[in-house]
This record gives structure tokens, sequence and C-alpha cells, in this order.
């Protein structure tokens, strides 16, 4: 058997051990109807029409980004009561018809619904997710409609009527990020076999990312950020070949594919780092090189523009659409202190590649800094008359590496585990170059060879273990009775016993809180900074009756056993919105 036919068998054995796993699990946390029964108590259901006439419509506004809450809540310095009218409750219903359990999924289908085609209108009003990434799930959600798989209506009443109709448009979504995830397996392959030659390392590389926990928990979620990373890693191909033939056209596909990975998720504007690199690296006279930077950058924008043609057009025409939508991400994201952002950004890292590969990339990086350490390595890794230098790929990586991981840093200052998504590309670069490193490894030293082999079977065999946690955190979240609805039977037990206040850090939906009886208890928004304790609550939390308790829900203690819980090996995992533990701490206030 040759090399190629090896090779062939190899990739087709990777592509079903990936679908296997980023099929898998993939219908978890969809809405229902089975949170109606905690939600109304013993009244009957709201018809989709009642809950629209309340909650009001949303796509009203044409100065309102997709992801902007009709009624947003602006000041949190005060306790608010969130269900004290109709309005407000058919708000909270209509989040448990239509949200899944990951908070961001439903910007997606939001911003679809914006648009109108028959009246040429396709402005998605959400552009931090770009639109290479929702024009392609519309088109999706179109075929799968013409399929007779999904039933594809304009009428919002009818899917709060039927939310499991509507749970397929999540569905969808995610396929087609999960599709993005198996392209992924194969960019893998490729730029670890530019590394590393052969097929032990390669094959090695890329099931450590079907495993890696972060890119386990993006191909079960409708986010753009697993397709950018992808399209970054396909930039840094498309580089690497250019640097080894020195053809001017491949860096102008450099240059687009750059513009395609921001087309799909702003954030991976990252990849325009490269294109600079790629150019130093072969050494281009300065007019020369400069002028296929601006080229190449140029294809970029280009492309950027075309995928998202309304972030142009809303520039001139529309201005507050783009403020309302960007200004609500940008809101919550700033600089904190470096020291808590760096603590928390490795605690990230360590759960979204596994400490093994964060351990393993680290002192890959180490190594090849020390070997390249005086000027005439540094001058030889440049040279272009070398187009396999093996440091080429890395040198490509480091740049938009690098620049995330200070940025991640920048930002990671009390941030909670689901931010460990934003490193999933630094993620990736450290897994191949840990891969990197063992087979020079084996390369330098014969002898150790199997010892090199028998460390990265093993390092892939701690990512498994890791990326198991996830993986089970979503088949748990398929089952009819998901952890959301175990949640809420324990809650409505514990509160029969004479509770009618609940204190929540965030508005409820089902992502953030167990459904719970909005018509007998009062659910109470307390300040982000407020503090609970056994012995003292504050003044202005109160009940109808001042001997009855309060119950603040916090995602930090299992609500199963009541208690609180040591780390254990198949915990939910920090990323992962699925599988999520709650607690109630029962505060009894005094006369």
């Amino acid at each position: 058997m040759t090399d190629r036919a090896r090779q062939r068998y190899v990739l087709v054995a990777l592509t079903i051990i990936a679908a296997a796993v980023f099929f898998t699990g993939i219908q978890w946390g969809l809405p229902s109807r089975a949170a109606d029964p905690y939600l109304f108590g013993t009244l009957p259901p709201w018809t989709g029409e009642k809950i629209l006439q309340l909650a009001g419509d949303r796509s009203a506004d044409p100065t309102r980004g997709a992801d902007v809450s009709l009624h947003p809540i602006t000041d949190r310095t005060q306790t608010i009561w969130l269900n004290e009218t109709d309005r407000q409750r058919a708000e909270i219903v209509r989040r448990y018809r239509l949200y899944t359990y990951q908070p961001d999924e439903a910007s997606t289908l939001m911003s679809l619904a914006c648009m109108n085609p028959r009246a040429g209108n396709f402005d998605p009003k959400l552009y931090q997710y770009g639109g290479l990434y929702i024009y392609p799930v519309g088109v999706a959600l179109k075929l799968g409609s013409l399929l007779g798989l999904i039933d594809l209506k304009s009428n919002v009443a009818y899917y709060l009527d039927h939310p499991e109709a509507f749970g397929r448009f999540y569905v969808t979504a995610r396929l087609t990020v999960a599709l993005w995830g198996i392209v992924g397996v194969w960019v893998v392959f490729r730029l670890t076999q530019r590394l590393t030659h052969g097929l032990m390392f390669p094959t090695l590389a890329s099931l450590g990312y079907v495993f890696m926990p972060v890119v386990v928990n993006m191909s079960h979620e409708a986010k753009p950020h697993l397709p950018g990373a992808i399209l970054m890693l396909l930039t840094v191909s498309m580089a690497e070949i250019y640097v080894r033939t020195g053809r001017p056209r491949w860096a102008i596909l450099a240059g687009a594919v750059a513009g395609a990975a921001m087309g799909t998720v702003v954030s991976s504007l990252l990849a325009f780092s490269i294109l600079p690199v790629m150019v130093l690296l072969r050494r281009e006279a300065g007019r020369q090189g400069m002028l296929l930077i601006l080229q190449a950058i140029g294809a970029g924008i280009i492309v950027y523009f075309i995928t998202n043609p309304y972030v142009a057009i809303n520039l001139i025409s529309n201005r507050a659409v783009l403020r309302s939508n960007l200004g609500n991400t940008t809101t919550m994201y700033h600089v904190g202190g470096w020291m808590g952002g760096i603590q928390n950004a490795v605690v990230l890292l360590a759960e979204g590649a596994s400490p093994g590969v964060l351990l393993g990339g680290i002192i890959a990086i180490a190594a090849m800094v020390s070997r390249s350490g005086n000027s005439k390595v540094l001058s030889a890794l440049t040279t272009a008359t070398n187009p396999a230098n093996k440091h080429t790929i890395p040198l490509l990586l480091a740049a938009p590496a690098g620049l995330q991981c200070i940025q991640f840093m920048a930002l990671a200052a009390g941030k909670p585990g689901e931010y460990g998504r934003f490193a999933i590309f630094l993620d990736v670069t450290l897994l191949m170059l840990a891969m990197t490193g063992l087979y020079h490894l084996s390369r330098a030293f014969a002898d150790r060879r199997r010892v090199s082999v028998l460390v990265g079977v093993t390092l892939i065999g701690s990512i498994g273990i890791f990326g198991a946690r996830y993986l089970i955190g979503f088949v748990r979240d398929c089952q009819p009775l998901t952890s959301r609805l175990l949640a809420a039977q324990r809650i409505r037990s514990e509160l029969e016993s004479g509770a009618r206040s609940i204190a929540l850090w965030a508005e409820p939906a089902p992502y953030s809180f167990p459904p719970v009886d909005l018509f007998q208890y009062r659910l109470l928004l307390v300040p982000p900074d407020a503090r609970f304790s056994l012995s003292n609550a504050p003044a202005d939390i109160v009940t109808p009756r001042t001997d009855a308790p309060v119950f603040p829900i916090e995602i930090t203690i299992n609500l199963r056993t009541a208690a609180t819980v040591p780390p254990r090996l198949f915990a939910a995992p920090a990323i992962s919105w699925a599988d999520r533990s709650f607690c109630i701490l029962r505060i009894a206030i005094a006369d």
C-alpha cells in the first residue's frame, strides 16, 4: 500500500471518528413545552398568541440590534421584581419556549428573523457574528424546509406553541458548525504533517483536536468561533504555500481566507496578522513586499464586505443599529487586572486544551525559542531559498496565537468558564506545537522514538478524558429529564415548604435558571455585588411573611445533593452550558 493510500484511509477514519464525536448529543438543551408545568403551576399554559401580545414584537424597532433585549434592564443597583406583571412573565415564558441552554445560540436565529428576503432585506442586525456564518445557516434552514425536515414559517406564535419545531433550527445551525469541525480535522492533519512528516504525529494531532475539550464544546454549539478558528488555520496553510513556492496568488488567497475568517466572526480579525509575516518570511524587497501585503489585505477586506455588506451599508444609512449591536457586545468585555487575568487565562487554557497540551505546548515553544536564540539561526529562519524550513508554520501560527494570548489574558479577569471558548485557535496551536516537539524529540534521539510515541498517545488519552466530560454533559441534556428539569423538581419541592421569594443573579432563562412557578413565587434580581449568607440577608430582599425563607440560586453547588461537592472526574465542565449544577441556599429572615 502506498503512503498516499494510507493517508486516505487515515483521513477517512479520522473523519468518521470526528463525525461520531461532533454529532453525538447535538440535540442537547433544546426548547420544549416540558417547562410549562413548572412555569404555570396549576394555571393553564398561555398560547403563543397571548405571549406575543403581552411580550411585544422584537422586530418593531429597525435601530435595535438582533441580540438586544426588547425591554433591557439598565439599573442593576436596586433589587428588581422580575415577574410582577404579565408582560414580564410573558417575556420569561418566551425565553423558555424559544431559547436553548446556551445563552448566545438564540442570537443567530433572532438575526435571521430580522431579515425579509421577499422585500430584499438581508440585514442580520448582528455584526460580531459574520455573514459567512449567519447566511449559510439561513440557506441550510431553507434547504431543510424544502426537504420537509423543518417547518419554516413566519408566524412566531406557531413556534411558541410548538417549541420542538423551533428546536430543529438550532440543530441545523449546530450541524453547520459541526461540519466545519470536520474540515478542521483535515486542516490540522495537513499542517501537522508539514511540521513533522509521516502519518503518526499528524494522526495523533488530529485525534487530539477531535477530543480537545474546547473543540468538543464548540462543535455542539450554534456559534461561529470554531469555523472562524478553522479559517484562521486555513489562512496559515495558504500562507505556508506562498512562503514555500513564492507564488503571489497564494498570498492573495491567504488574504482572502483571512477576510473570510473575519467575515465569520469578528474576533478572527487576528488572521490578518499572518499576512505581513508570510511576506517577511519570503524576504520580499521593500516596495514589492509592501505592495503584496496591501494586495492580500485588500483581498481580505473585499471578502469581508462581500459577506457582510450591511456593515458598510449601515455605516452610511443606519449607524444606530451598528451602535446598538456592537455596544451590546463591548459592554461585556473590558480590560481588568492583569494578574487576575493571567491567572484565570491559564486556568481556562488548561480547561479548554487540557493540562497536558498546555504544558506540552509551552515546552515546545520554549525549545524552539532557545534553538533560535542567535542571529545566524534567526537569519536562516527567514531565508526564502529554504522552502522546507520547519520554522515557517510555527512563525505563521505565532502571529495570531500570540495576539490572541495577549487579548485573552487582558480580558480574562473575573470572566466565567465559558470565556475559555475565545482561545480556541490558541488551544489548537498549542496542540500542534506539542506534537511537533515530540516528533523532533523522536528524530533527535532514535532510542527515544518509542518513548515519544508513547507520550503522544498518553497525551491524546488525557485529552480524551477531559473531552469526555463535555460529551457526557451534552448526552445527559438530550434526555427527557434534563439538568434544568431535575433542578426544577428539586426547587419546587423546596418552595412548597413555604418560601415565596427567590433571589437571582441573572434574568431567568433556560440557560441560567430552572423553570419555577411565575405566578406563585416572586423572582428578585439582586445587584451583581449583593452577597448572601445564612445569617444576614440584604434588607431589600423580603418575602410576604417575615419568617419565610429566600432561595438564592448560584451555579456552584450541586442541586441534586443540595450540598457543596468537590471537583469530580465527570463534573459539569467549566466552558459548557450543558448539565449545569445549581444550588439552593435557604436563608431564614428573622422577625
